[in-house]
C-alpha cells in the first residue's frame, strides 16, 4: 500500500467510495506530501464529509489540484469546507488548479489561487456573496496566474461580467495572465454563432483592460469547427 502514496503519483480520490479508507486514515502522514490529487466522483450529493474535510487539512505539498464533482455546489458549502478549499488554492506550490466540474463556483474564490495555471470549466457565477478571508496579495506577485483555460460559453460571459462589475478584484486575479484558452461547445446552452463571437468581443476588450501583456490567444469553437490562434510574430 506504500507504493500508492509516492509524492509523485497522481491520486484520485472518491469522497463517497468506502473501498478507499486509506486516504482518511487521520494519522497517515504521509498524505502531506502528495503532489497531485483529483477528487472525481459521480455521486448525486455534494456534501463534503468531516473525512473528506480532514483529509484536505492533511495536504500541504499539492503542485496540480483536480475537482471533478459535478454535485458539488459551491454556494452550499459550510464554513469548514470553503476554508479547506480556500487553504489548498493559497498553497504556495499548487501551480496548476482545474475546476472541471461543480455548479455555481463563485470567480471571487480565484483571488486566493497563487498558480500559474488555470483551467476552469465547471459552471461558475459572480453574483454570489461568500464569507470571504483576507488574501495575500504580494504572495500573488511571487506566483502569479499566466495560463488561463475557459470553458464554455457562459463561463465566458460570467468572467466578462466579473471584469465588469469587480474591476479591482479581477484586476488582481487576472492582471498578470499572458496565454488564454477559450473553448466553445456545440453543449453549450444558447451557443449560437452569432452570440458568441458577440460575447467573445466583449470579453476580450474586457480583459484586455486589466492584464499587462496578453501574449498569446487560442480560440476553439467545437460546434463549428472553428480554431483562432493569436500570438506574437516568429522571429525572422
Amino acid at each position: 500500500m506504500a507504493e500508492t502514496f509516492e509524492p509523485s503519483t497522481a491520486h484520485s480520490i472518491n469522497p463517497y467510495d468506502a473501498k478507499q479508507p486509506l486516504l482518511f486514515i487521520k494519522d497517515d502522514q504521509r498524505a502531506s506530501h502528495i503532489r497531485r490529487l483529483t477528487i472525481f466522483t459521480e455521486a448525486a450529493s455534494g456534501e463534503l464529509r468531516s473525512e473528506l474535510i480532514d483529509f484536505l487539512a492533511r495536504l500541504h505539498a499539492l503542485e496540480m489540484f483536480v475537482i471533478h464533482w459535478r454535485a458539488l455546489d459551491w454556494l452550499q458549502l459550510g464554513e469548514a469546507g470553503l476554508q479547506a478549499f480556500v487553504r489548498l488554492f493559497s498553497l504556495p506550490s499548487l501551480m496548476e488548479l482545474q475546476v472541471l466540474a461543480s455548479v455555481n463556483f463563485p470567480l471571487c474564490l480565484l483571488q486566493y489561487f497563487m498558480g500559474r495555471k488555470l483551467c476552469i470549466s465547471a459552471t461558475t457565477t459572480v453574483t454570489s456573496v461568500m464569507p470571504l478571508l483576507p488574501a495575500d496579495i504580494q504572495a500573488r506577485k511571487c506566483g502569479a496566474l499566466r495560463d488561463m483555460m475557459v470553458g464554455g460559453a457562459r463561463n465566458i460571459q460570467e468572467i466578462r461580467t466579473f471584469i465588469e462589475w469587480q474591476t479591482d478584484r479581477a484586476q488582481v486575479c487576472l492582471r498578470f495572465i499572458n496565454c488564454l484558452r477559450c473553448n466553445i461547445s456545440w453543449r453549450d446552452s444558447g451557443a449560437k454563432p452569432q452570440e458568441v463571437m458577440r460575447v467573445l468581443g466583449s470579453f476580450l476588450l474586457k480583459i484586455g483592460s486589466i492584464v499587462d501583456c496578453l501574449e498569446e490567444f487560442h480560440f476553439l469553437d467545437w460546434q463549428n469547427s472553428m480554431f483562432i490562434t493569436l500570438g506574437p510574430s516568429p522571429e525572422t
